[in-house]
Formats: C-alpha cells, structure tokens, sequence
C-alpha cells in the first residue's frame, strides 16, 4: 500500500516491487489515500508492506513516532529501554550530550526495526556563484545567520578588458 497522490510514492512502490519480485516474491501494489493507510495501520489491520512518507525537523528526536506513548506511534512499538533514552533526549539541554542519546536512539531503533526507512529528503538552498561567505546550517537556524559576511563579488562584463596603463602623463 502507498499514498496514492504522491508521484514520488508510486515510483518507489514501483521499484521495491521490481525488487522483490526478482527475489521470487509476488507483490502487488495498492494505491490508497493517506488517512485509509493511517486509518488501518491505527486499527492494527493486516496489510503487508506499507509505504509512507512524513516531515521530520533536523532536530527531531523520535518521541512522538517511536515512543510507546507517542500519538504517532501507528506501528504501536512498545520498548521501556527505547522509552526511557527518548525521555532523556527531552530533557537533554547540552547539545553534545543530545547528539549521543539520540545514536542511542537511532542503535536500539535498528536493533527492532518496526519499520526501514527507504528514503531521506534533504532541504535544497540556492545561491547565486558570485555570493561568497554563505553558509548552509544543517539545522531549523535560517540560512541568512551570517549574511553580515556574505560579499557580492563583482562581475565584470564579457569581453572586459582592464584598460591598459598609460605611461604618458
């Protein structure tokens, strides 16, 4: 099952199908609207293989999806061990001390693996070639954190030449 209004959806069923299939595996692919997916992942209905796609923030830390008490735990994990390390990433204030809970996270994650991401998204920034000083972040900050720094190189025209210097004065 996939979330039949996303192009992108339909082309990995496609290709996870093409896949399996050379695995030996019969898969078929049913196209559904989200909240019918959602509707019977909630209910715990049989279903097979469900693809679906959601946002997270680059500072997301799982609570609410992989949580036993997470509202959007549709896969409905219960791990105490898995619970306790995400109730320490809330209330985990030193950003080195996070970071290393949250692979504490990801690593007990894997070690059940519910469910197995198969695509990651990542935000697109544009420039122009002549800004010098920009800097992408990585994170929720805004691109412009350092536009104080950023210089507009100036261009010259094509077929620019620099004048050449006269001796006579």
């Amino acid at each position: 099952m996939f979330s039949a209004r996303s192009s992108a959806a339909q082309g990995l069923a496609a290709a996870l199908q093409q896949q399996l299939t050379s695995f030996g595996l019969k898969v078929g692919r049913i196209p559904l609207p989200r909240s019918v997916i959602f509707g019977r992942m909630k209910a715990k209905e049989p279903g097979g293989i469900i693809l679906y796609s959601y946002r997270m923030r680059p500072d997301w830390d799982g609570r609410s999806s992989l949580h036993s008490e997470g509202v959007q735990n549709v896969a409905g994990l219960k791990d105490k061990a898995l619970d306790e390390l995400l109730d320490e990433v809330e209330r985990e204030m030193n950003p080195v001390a996070w970071k290393r809970r949250m692979a504490d996270v990801r690593s007990t994650y894997r070690a059940q693996l519910p469910s197995i991401p198969l695509l990651l998204a990542r935000d697109v920034s544009v420039r122009r070639k002549d800004l010098k000083n920009w800097r992408p972040t990585g994170g929720l900050t805004p691109v412009t954190w350092n536009a104080e720094q950023w210089l507009l190189e100036k261009a010259q025209p094509r077929g620019y030449a620099e004048p050449a210097a006269s001796s006579a004065q």
